[in-house]
């Protein structure tokens, strides 16, 4: 939507079925409501899909990123079955392990000590960004 964005991984074709449904529930709220989803009911919708499939689940992993009704942003972390929570920052994929560290220290300002938390601006959000998947990219051979 205008207001969101969804990136996963996992195994493909699941991803692109999974993408394609929720493209058409979205057009169906938007007939039935004359507006766009929200990213939270967004993030209640996709729980529910990938719920729905529990037993034979989508193969995907899901972060759904946007911006809410109050205009802070939300990310959103999703299981293949359909448990999510809202964070302040996720990696996910094959490059996790290394890039969610990196953005615990830079975003969350976790072991640190002294360091008043703040939020960043959008050019220093930018290159943090921008660092972790060059930094990935240099040491995982699958991102």
């Amino acid at each position: 939507s205008e207001n969101a964005v969804l990136a996963m991984n996992g195994f493909a074709a699941d991803g692109v079925s999974l993408v394609k449904r929720l493209g058409q529930r979205m057009e169906w709220y938007k007939h039935a409501h004359d507006k766009e989803m929200s990213t939270p009911a967004l993030a209640q919708m996709l729980s529910n899909t990938l719920y729905y499939r529990r037993f034979f689940p989508y193969y995907t992993f899901s972060l759904l990123g946007g911006v809410d009704e109050k205009g802070q942003g939300v990310v959103y972390s999703f299981d293949p079955v359909g448990s999510y929570k809202p964070e302040l920052y996720r990696a996910g994929g094959s490059a996790a392990a290394l890039i969610q560290p990196f953005l615990d220290n830079q975003v969350g300002f976790k072991n640190q000590q002294g360091v008043e938390k703040q939020l960043l601006p959008l050019d220093t959000v930018i290159r943090i960004a921008r660092d972790a998947f060059t930094s990935a990219t240099e040491r995982d051979i699958y991102t």
